[in-house]
């Protein structure tokens, strides 16, 4: 049931689809700052054809990575440590998110919650557990946009020479790179991978249909939708936990523990997030009727969510509502026992 195959079109399609899955999701990995949907081809594929097409989709584009890495070898480019470790990353992510996307009983939230787990354990393993990192592509890539945070924030002093000296001094990119490591190791890395698959996920099901085109094929199995959206019951307490765990930890000196505790409170946080976004997309659903109002609404929130400082506040607030619908009913359906969307 994990990898069952789902509905698509007859197998002599399959290959087709394979190729041109493949190849796409190549192709936005080569594209700079649009490779953050190479997954999107895939999950694609699952919703297309079936699991084992998108399988050998991810495998062709492992197997062409392959080709490329030990060409750049060949040419004295490159590292064969560093390609292989980031190669199995690859792997784990695009085979983590084939099974997110690919039908069966588990619920799409805790899929979501245990890859982006499992690739986050791997991700901090290559990052800080491998002798000799100080010199990879993560490495390099922090240290980058430590530089030029650092650079930033000196320039924006203008011609204050008092404040340039002030912010040289404590904005350097050695304690901005430190931060930025803490972020990571403390829930940044794993929230990233929360949602890099959520919204490959979304854009497949969003692909699928621009592909359909079909007024009649009505919605595409499994595409829910947040307004319907409950986090497990158990996920209260998982919050609750994690809430007195990174404190108590952090007086203990446990930082092993404390990285836990922070990495589950993100996780749960995201997910009462998600809790949140459905209340208030159920309560626009119902007053908001008006395509020219409803235009102004989605403008209004965009505005919000690219707002520095108001972003974040507004952000905890739908947190702060998902987490109070454990407790009143929000929504005119409520909850009882499971989630009205069993995909999710």
């Amino acid at each position: 049931m994990l990898f069952s195959v789902s509905q698509g079109p007859p197998a002599a399609a399959h290959v087709p689809s394979l190729a041109v899955a493949a190849l796409v999701s190549l192709l936005l990995r080569r594209l700079g700052f649009l490779g953050v949907f190479f997954l999107v081809p895939l999950g694609f594929a699952v919703l297309y054809a079936n699991v084992r097409t998108a399988l050998g989709a991810a495998a062709a584009v492992l197997a062409l990575e392959g080709v490329l890495a030990a060409a750049a070898l060949a040419l004295g480019q490159g590292n064969a440590g560093e390609m292989f470790s980031g190669a199995v990353y690859t792997a784990l992510v695009m085979g983590s998110f084939i099974w997110i996307m690919a039908p069966g009983p588990v619920r799409v939230v805790r899929r979501i919650a245990a890859a982006s787990a499992a690739v986050t354990a791997f991700f901090l393993f290559i990052m800080f557990a491998l002798p000799g990192r100080e010199h990879d592509g993560f490495s390099v890539f922090f240290r980058s946009q430590a530089e030029l945070l650092s650079s930033l924030y000196t320039g924006s002093a203008g011609g204050d020479a008092v404040r340039r000296s002030l912010l040289e001094r404590y904005f350097t990119a050695e304690r901005i790179l430190g931060l930025l490591r803490l972020l990571v190791v403390r829930g940044g890395a794993l929230a990233s991978s929360v949602l890099l698959f959520f919204a490959s996920r979304r854009l497949s099901f969003f692909v699928l249909r621009l592909a359909r085109r079909s007024p009649s094929s009505g919605k595409a199995p499994g595409a829910e939708s947040l307004v319907n959206f409950h986090a497990p019951g158990e996920m209260i307490w998982v919050l609750s936990f994690s809430l007195l765990g990174a404190p108590l930890f952090r007086l203990l000196s446990f930082g092993p523990g404390e990285i836990l505790a922070w990495n589950v409170l993100t996780l749960s946080a995201l997910v009462f997030l998600a809790q949140g976004w459905g209340i208030l997309f159920w309560f626009l659903a119902g007053k908001v009727r008006s395509p020219f109002a409803r235009i102004l609404v989605n403008v209004a929130i965009a505005a919000v969510i690219v707002s520095p400082g108001i972003n974040a506040f507004a952000l905890a607030l739908l947190a702060l509502l998902g987490v109070a619908e454990n407790w009143a009913p929000l929504r005119a359906s409520g909850k009882s026992g499971s989630s009205p969307t069993p995909g999710m």
